[in-house]
Protein backbone atom coordinates (compact mmCIF):
# COMPACT_ATOMS: atom_id res chain seq x y z
CA UNK A 1 0.00 0.00 0.00
CA UNK A 2 1.13 3.27 -0.83
CA UNK A 3 0.39 6.67 1.08
CA UNK A 4 0.84 10.06 -0.33
CA UNK A 5 -0.03 13.64 0.47
CA UNK A 6 -2.86 14.41 -1.45
CA UNK A 7 -3.05 17.43 -3.75
CA UNK A 8 -5.03 20.23 -1.16
CA UNK A 9 -1.96 18.95 1.41
CA UNK A 10 0.90 19.58 -0.95
CA UNK A 11 -0.77 23.08 -1.76
CA UNK A 12 -0.63 24.07 1.73
CA UNK A 13 3.09 22.82 1.87
CA UNK A 14 2.30 19.82 3.96
CA UNK A 15 4.43 16.32 3.86
CA UNK A 16 2.91 13.33 5.14
CA UNK A 17 4.42 10.48 7.21
CA UNK A 18 3.63 6.99 7.51
CA UNK A 19 4.15 3.98 9.20
CA UNK A 20 2.78 0.54 9.22
CA UNK A 21 1.25 -1.81 12.32
CA UNK A 22 0.39 -4.98 11.82
CA UNK A 23 -2.16 -5.89 14.24
CA UNK A 24 -4.01 -9.37 15.52
CA UNK A 25 -5.64 -10.96 12.48
CA UNK A 26 -3.34 -10.77 10.00
CA UNK A 27 -4.97 -6.47 9.12
CA UNK A 28 -2.84 -3.63 9.43
CA UNK A 29 -2.56 -0.23 10.53
CA UNK A 30 -1.08 3.14 9.31
CA UNK A 31 -0.19 5.72 11.50
CA UNK A 32 0.15 9.04 9.55
CA UNK A 33 1.20 12.54 10.70
CA UNK A 34 0.63 15.60 8.00
CA UNK A 35 2.68 18.43 9.02
CA UNK A 36 4.31 21.70 7.80
CA UNK A 37 3.78 25.35 6.95
CA UNK A 38 1.04 27.68 8.93
CA UNK A 39 -0.82 27.54 5.46
CA UNK A 40 -4.41 26.40 5.65
CA UNK A 41 -5.44 23.58 4.07
CA UNK A 42 -7.89 23.81 1.29
CA UNK A 43 -10.76 21.53 -0.31
CA UNK A 44 -9.45 18.40 -1.75
CA UNK A 45 -7.34 15.69 -0.98
CA UNK A 46 -5.20 14.92 1.53
CA UNK A 47 -3.76 11.59 1.37
CA UNK A 48 -3.88 9.19 -1.48
CA UNK A 49 -3.74 5.46 -0.90
CA UNK A 50 -3.06 3.15 -3.23
CA UNK A 51 -3.97 -0.38 -2.20
CA UNK A 52 -3.06 -3.30 -4.48
CA UNK A 53 -4.27 -6.57 -2.78
CA UNK A 54 -2.36 -9.97 -2.55
CA UNK A 55 -3.53 -12.64 -5.10
CA UNK A 56 -6.71 -12.76 -6.97
CA UNK A 57 -9.35 -11.14 -4.78
CA UNK A 58 -11.75 -9.88 -7.39
CA UNK A 59 -14.93 -8.89 -6.14
CA UNK A 60 -13.72 -9.36 -2.16
CA UNK A 61 -15.03 -6.49 -0.39
CA UNK A 62 -12.64 -4.34 2.06
CA UNK A 63 -13.09 -2.46 4.80
CA UNK A 64 -11.29 0.74 5.25
CA UNK A 65 -11.33 3.10 8.27
CA UNK A 66 -10.34 6.34 9.03
CA UNK A 67 -10.02 7.03 12.86
CA UNK A 68 -8.37 9.14 15.86
CA UNK A 69 -7.63 12.41 13.48
CA UNK A 70 -7.12 15.86 15.41
CA UNK A 71 -6.35 18.48 13.32
CA UNK A 72 -5.23 21.94 14.33
CA UNK A 73 -7.65 25.42 14.24
CA UNK A 74 -5.46 29.10 13.07
CA UNK A 75 -5.17 29.58 17.18
CA UNK A 76 -3.57 26.17 17.51
CA UNK A 77 -5.83 24.51 19.03
CA UNK A 78 -6.89 20.73 18.92
CA UNK A 79 -9.68 20.16 16.86
CA UNK A 80 -10.56 16.14 16.74
CA UNK A 81 -12.85 15.02 13.56
CA UNK A 82 -14.63 12.16 13.40
CA UNK A 83 -14.27 8.75 12.68
CA UNK A 84 -14.88 7.51 8.93
CA UNK A 85 -15.13 4.30 7.10
CA UNK A 86 -15.78 2.64 3.67
CA UNK A 87 -16.23 -0.55 1.80
CA UNK A 88 -13.83 -0.84 -1.21
CA UNK A 89 -14.81 -4.07 -3.52
CA UNK A 90 -11.85 -5.13 -5.18
CA UNK A 91 -11.98 -5.05 -9.27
Amino acid sequence: MDITAGSAAESAKKSLSCAAKVVSGGGTRFMCILAGEKAPIGNGPIAVVLYRPKGDVHGAPVRVGIEHVVGVSAELKEVPLPDSSAVLTIR
